[in-house]
């Protein structure tokens, strides 16, 4: 079987290289268009790993049109958590594995999140937007603790991001979407957006939940209440909240983008390039781990993180 790997060695483990040293491995370490890549479209059998920075488009560059015209793939191994972008079902009824890497930056991503939360609260936007020169006249900050957070999804960052919360003096409430064993007190959604001086949306997305977020919950959120992201963008209305800080409606949101900045924004935006809060080297170790052992269980035909 071939292994076309997009991702470069150098942020693989030395005892992970070895391991794929073992098989018929092809990487592409720069950025690709799906169509470059020639080993593709052989006759062989074939496994396709994906770090998604590595190909052209990122999350849009693995439509069901491109997946089609690969020949012979047998699985799609992301190394990302994510897998909604993905056509899951499609590969499913193709006989098609597809699987990710469950876990890898869940303290990552509930750090940076907690980082994004004290960067708002002390009104480090202002602060960018003004060349780094304070001025005390609106950049006063605030402070946690017992702040009440509302995390909208328990899974393993959500989780992280309680226990975090709750070790440094915040209050923790959260709603699921399925019933959880929690510590933490369970909720409405209504209730999360209305009460919480935090909200922050932690769960896992595909374009079914598009909106899910929607305006009638952001507007009941209170005036001095932050909203916090690491989700897709499209699962709420962007500009909608953008515009509701700018006009005083709410006092900031955080979110990780492309194609805006913090300092080309009015107002306590902040925004991080995308995968920002995933990218320690904690993670990358974590995903190099995870990534060849699900590369090698399709292999050895005893497939792991397995989704679809």
């Amino acid at each position: 079987m071939q292994i076309v790997i997009l991702k470069p060695k150098n942020q693989f483990r030395k005892e992970d290289l070895k391991r794929l040293g073992e098989l018929d491995v092809h990487f592409y370490e720069e950025r690709v268009k799906l169509e470059e890549i020639k080993e593709l479209f052989n006759d062989n059998e074939k496994l396709l790993a994906v770090q998604p920075l590595f190909i052209e488009g990122i999350f849009e560059s693995l439509p069901i049109e491109k997946l089609k015209k690969i020949k012979n793939l047998k699985a799609l191994c992301l190394a990302t958590t994510a897998f909604g972008w993905i056509d899951g079902k499609w590969l499913r009824k193709n006989n098609i594995i597809l699987a990710n890497c469950p876990g890898k930056a869940t303290n990552a991503v509930a750090e940076g999140a907690y980082f994004s939360m004290t960067a708002l609260l002390r009104k480090i936007p202002l602060l960018i937007q003004n060349g780094w020169k304070a001025d005390y006249s609106y950049m006063v900050g605030e402070e946690a603790l017992d702040l009440k957070v509302g995390i909208i999804g328990l899974g393993r960052i959500g989780e992280r991001f309680a226990q975090i919360c709750s070790r440094n003096g915040l209050g923790v409430s959260y709603w699921n979407r399925t019933k959880k064993k929690s510590i933490y007190k369970a909720d409405s959604i209504k209730n999360i957006f209305k009460k919480s001086d935090v909200v922050y949306l932690s769960f896992a997305t595909d374009k079914s939940l598009e909106g899910f977020i929607n305006n009638r919950l952001i507007d009941s959120m209170k005036k001095s209440a932050m909203l916090i992201s690491c989700i897709d963008n499209f699962v709420y209305d962007r500009e909608y909240i953008i515009k509701k800080v700018q006009k005083g409606e709410l006092f900031g949101c955080a979110f990780e983008a492309e194609d805006v900045k913090t300092k080309s924004l009015k107002g306590n935006i902040f925004v991080l390039p995308d995968s920002y809060y995933f990218s320690t080297r904690q993670t990358r170790e974590n995903e190099s781990k995870i990534l060849t052992e699900t590369i090698m269980g399709v292999v050895n035909g005893k497939p792991v993180n397995v989704v679809n």
